[in-house]
């Protein structure tokens, strides 16, 4: 068996698995790198006041068990101040584009932003 020599270029091809982390106290998921950071939240609604759970109170004793009072998904990109907000969740296609830097997550966004750009982006 021969020995498999480890290149500099074999370096390159060898990416460091992403990992989501959950923000203590918070709804959210971060995804970090050193320079920026993807955040992910699965209800934009009443958590961003910390009121998830009375929100969901409310709409399960008015709308029904199975009714939460939720405002959709939404995928940040973060960086230099900017928010590039996608609705829906793109967790997957960040976690892919992270090892590859902030640029290959930008054209995430790029990819994405006719159909799900958010209105709160910067």
């Amino acid at each position: 068996m021969k020995n498999k020599i480890i290149t500099k270029n074999t370096m390159n091809k060898i990416k460091k698995e992403a990992v989501w982390e959950k923000v203590a106290g918070k709804n959210n998921e971060i995804l970090q790198s050193d320079t920026f950071y993807v955040s992910y939240n699965p209800n934009t609604g009443a958590s961003h006041m910390g009121l998830s759970d009375l929100g969901n109170m409310i709409g399960a004793a008015f709308l029904g068990e199975d009714q939460k009072l939720t405002d959709g998904e939404e995928t940040a990109l973060c960086y230099e101040g900017r928010f590039d907000i996608l609705t829906g969740d793109f967790r997957k296609q960040y976690a892919r584009a992270l090892p590859e830097g902030l640029e290959a997550c930008k054209e995430v966004f790029k990819k994405h932003e006719a159909k799900h750009k958010n209105n709160w982006t910067t």
